[in-house]
């Protein structure tokens, strides 16, 4: 397993070594970085710094395509057909697939989030109901690159996933607290099986009982926020997987110079953004920060402020960021690129979004 260097700072004595590059959305692929913006595939060219449209998947003022993975040459992604009709409410998802060169366009089954592993999509089914109009989770799913053999994995109401070598580790979206019998809470248990041995499934005794969201993961770990603390990024592994007891990247590895992490700002509005391809992005106030795990310096995105429910690290990759923020009018939302050197800021789309403000 390849490992990187943390440095050491302030009460840190010794470097903390953790695992290698995190390469959990696959987005960045030859020096282009790949994302969604209102109904396009768009790609960022990090050498240049232009953005190029790649497809037009449908016609929209809204932004309903998630994160994008590229796998030998083409591009998977999810579209919401009713978030691009700008209801929120509810949910109508699709899996796509577009080469990289914007040919060959085909929509493969009714899902969203897929991931690739060992030549297969994994991805969170959804069954939708004609009369109400709704989409409902209808397990995690594998199947080809090309859309057939689809089979379930996991019957389950899974929330978030990510496959990591063998194991596949999910969040469910409503479970049984252990701790209050009979009662059903939000509790969120994370939950990992051997794909080699699906019979051999574990739930992770978290001593919060509630775990947030995962944020990435890599070839060796994924990392997640915990549900009440989601200033804290937290890990697991896949070796020794019954035995195990795994760290927590909290203030006691991560260096403290992390505003977010610190004990002197706890007091104040704070918000991890996302986690992408060693790309740490949070904010403190209205100050939007990136954070760079290898070289141990914070930089400030210039031109970024503002705090809103749509903040979010869309992609990151060769010195570059795309970010979801809100606009500087009004409660509308924008996707822009800025350089990890904190400079060269850039709106690209602007759209309505009543989950901003």
């Amino acid at each position: 397993m390849r490992l990187r260097k943390y440095l050491a700072v302030i009460c840190l004595l010794a470097v903390a070594l953790l695992p290698g590059k995190a390469e959990a959305a696959k987005n960045y692929h030859g020096g282009q970085l790949y994302f969604g913006m209102g109904g396009s595939v768009c790609a960022l060219n990090t050498k240049t710094g232009k953005v190029k449209k790649i497809c037009e998947v449908l016609k929209t003022d809204t932004d309903p395509i998630g994160t994008i993975v590229y796998y030998k040459g083409n591009l998977y992604f999810s579209v919401d057909l009713a978030e691009a009709e700008g209801e929120y409410g509810r949910h109508q998802r699709y899996i796509y697939r577009v080469g990289a060169n914007g040919k060959g366009k085909k929509r493969l089954a009714p899902g969203y989030a897929p991931q690739i592993a060992d030549g297969k999509i994994y991805y969170i089914a959804e069954s939708y109901n004609k009369k109400t109009k709704y989409g409902k989770s209808a397990g995690l799913y594998e199947m080809k690159t090309d859309g057939t053999k689809k089979e379930a994995v996991v019957l389950d109401d899974v929330r978030e996933f990510a496959v990591v070598k063998n194991w596949l580790f999910w969040i469910s979206s409503e479970g049984k607290n252990p701790k209050k019998k009979g009662t059903y809470l939000n509790y969120h248990p994370l939950i990992y099986i051997d794909l080699n041995d699906p019979d051999k499934k574990q739930e992770y005794d978290s001593p919060f009982y509630e775990t947030g969201y995962l944020v990435d993961y890599d070839d060796n770990y994924v990392y997640y926020t915990d549900e009440y603390d989601q200033d804290e990024i937290r890990s697991r592994g896949t070796s020794d997987i019954d035995e195990r007891n795994w760290g927590n990247y909290r203030r006691h590895v991560l260096p403290e110079e992390i505003d977010i992490f610190s004990k002197k700002c706890k007091h104040k509005s704070s918000r991890f953004i996302g986690f992408q391809n060693d790309c740490y992005v949070y904010r403190l106030e209205e100050q939007w920060k990136y954070y760079n795990p290898l070289t141990g310096k914070a930089t400030v995105l210039k031109g970024l402020t503002g705090r809103g429910e749509r903040d979010e690290l869309i992609a990151a990759g060769g010195g570059w960021l795309v970010l979801a923020h809100p606009a500087k009018n009004g409660d509308k939302t924008s996707l822009s690129v800025i350089r990890t050197n904190g400079k060269n800021l850039k709106t690209l789309y602007t759209w309505k979004d009543p989950r901003q403000g």
